[in-house]
């Protein structure tokens, strides 16, 4: 049973990685988030502006924007546990073009800043939160 899932989860992977970079580019729809204006929302997201936080400091902003996870299966996969690995692997692969190099799964880095992503259940629905701050901050 592991088996069939970890294939179902690499195949589901490999269509992802495939399709998405080509859909940034060709498609003139992409979304973005308000603050972090330079960062696309996965078409399987729905950007929700009301849970937005921006704190400005001298060593640099601080700002937290959430995005909901459609109920649709993207590509096959369902929004469930191994949907997650489909949301980090298209930031995985669309972030670097916009600058942002990889560290590990959900974090990134670019110049001075680090942006974070975690993805949480809450009242039964999965939410993907994008924290940006000063690559030097702590959490």
């Amino acid at each position: 049973m592991h088996f069939l899932r970890a294939l179902f989860i690499t195949a589901a992977l490999i269509c992802t990685i495939g399709m998405y970079p080509y859909q940034l580019h060709a498609n003139a729809d992409v979304e973005y988030f308000t603050v972090l204006e330079d960062v696309p929302l996965m078409p399987a997201l729905t950007y929700m502006p009301e849970d937005t936080v921006v704190f400005d400091k001298p060593t640099g902003r601080i700002v937290e924007e959430v995005a909901l996870v459609n109920d649709l299966p993207v590509n096959g996969v369902p929004a469930n546990d191994a949907y997650d690995d489909v949301v980090f692997s298209f930031y995985d692969d669309v972030l670097p073009q916009l600058g942002w190099k990889v560290i590990l799964k959900g974090h990134y880095i670019r110049e001075d800043e680090r942006l974070v992503l975690t993805i949480n259940s809450v009242d039964g629905k999965k939410l993907v939160k994008f924290k940006l701050s000063p690559s030097d901050q702590t959490d």
